[in-house]
């Protein structure tokens, strides 16, 4: 459906003159996915100024590829709305106490008008005390939801967009969008064709475990040598959390593969850099996921305790999650809870030759 002329004037006269006030203060993941928001305003509404409201390190990976637009760091002024100026439209996409507590502040000082985004909680919550119930089953087919309406970076789309009304054809361009450009490491960090491995995730059950990602990986380098095709640079990301458990793969890592471990060695501000160069990044449900694919690096996503239809899945064409088609996923809203039959059969049960088929179409000639 195409908007005439005359709507889409009117639409953006209501940003004339406005400031538009965005809340998005963490995770690292939906900061990146926030970014769409961004990408959506400046490009089709333009409206007079911009503030995000943020919390570091996510707030300094924005500000590297939007540094016209003014921003606010929630860590060091809290509830200080002194330091901002006037605004005439809040965007919560945070949507918990204290931005909602924020908001009210800026409301009573402004009057602005104020817009919170749909997290689709209960339908999350839904899917949750469902595979709770249920007892542990293979599912012979897995029911597909509509894709673009649990993207959660087109939840937060619609939130802004709820005051315009643009269609779905104009809204369906915008996605999550950084510049490694702008990083603060971008120099080749090898002249052969790289796969990013990134092992961790914010909470322990959300990560692959190591017998898993081994066994990915040197099926994927067997792969690659049937085909004989030209050698590839494995490099390992992650941070000092990571270090640990990621030492204890690489003790394990054949002697014959070649890789490059900087885990823990960089700021986030740092990886665009990083990923940006890579063919592919292979991870968990985790930021760096969303930092991939907002940098135009597609990823290979492995779904254990949560699940895609949360809204989190990939975006980029090329990218594809796996996952298993078991009932008893999801097991907790953010994968923070232990699995309750103790054997991570979601991970375990994925067919690494697969994954690794996949893997290597990134590096076919």
């Amino acid at each position: 459906m195409y908007e005439n002329k005359s709507l889409s004037e009117k639409k953006h006269k209501n940003l004339l003159g406005a400031h538009v006030l965005i809340i998005r203060l963490s995770a690292i993941g939906d900061v990146v996915l926030a970014t769409s928001t961004l990408n959506f305003l400046l490009q089709y509404l333009k409206p007079e100024q911009i503030t995000w409201v943020g919390s570091e390190p996510s707030l300094s990976l924005v500000k590297a590829s939007y540094p016209k637009i003014q921003y606010y760091d929630f860590k060091k002024f809290k509830y200080k709305i002194n330091h901002l100026p006037k605004v005439t439209h809040i965007f919560d996409l945070q949507g918990n106490l204290k931005t909602k507590w924020f908001s009210f502040l800026l409301f009573i000082r402004d009057f602005a008008s104020y817009f919170s985004m749909n997290k689709k909680y209960f339908f999350r919550l839904f899917l949750i005390l469902q595979a709770r119930l249920r007892q542990r089953v293979v599912l012979l087919e897995k029911k597909e939801l509509k894709k673009d309406f649990f993207y959660q970076y087109r939840l937060m789309l619609e939130c802004v967009n709820s005051l315009f009304g643009v269609s779905e054809y104009e809204l369906h361009s915008y996605t999550p969008k950084l510049l490694a450009q702008n990083s603060f490491l971008y120099f080749p960090l090898s002249s052969q064709p790289i796969l990013a491995i990134a092992p961790g995730a914010s909470y322990s059950c959300k990560k692959a475990p190591n017998t898993l990602l081994l066994k990915i990986i040197h099926s994927f380098v067997d792969l690659m040598q049937e085909k004989k095709a030209s050698r590839i640079k494995i490099i390992f990301l992650g941070d000092l959390t990571d270090k640990k458990e990621l030492e204890l793969l690489l003790d394990n890592l054949r002697k014959d593969i070649e890789y490059l471990d900087i885990s823990g060695t960089m700021k986030l501000s740092s990886l665009p850099g990083v990923l940006a160069q890579a063919r592919v990044l292979l991870t968990n449900d985790s930021g760096l996921l969303h930092l991939s694919e907002a940098l135009g690096t597609p990823v290979v996503s492995l779904f254990g305790p949560t699940t895609e239809d949360f809204g989190f899945r990939p975006f980029l064409k090329k990218s594809r999650s796996f996952s298993a088609t078991l009932s008893c996923r999801p097991c907790s809203k953010h994968g923070r809870s232990s699995c309750r039959f103790g054997d991570k059969l979601c991970f375990n049960s994925l067919n690494e030759m697969e994954i690794a088929g996949y893997l290597t179409t990134f590096f076919e000639i």
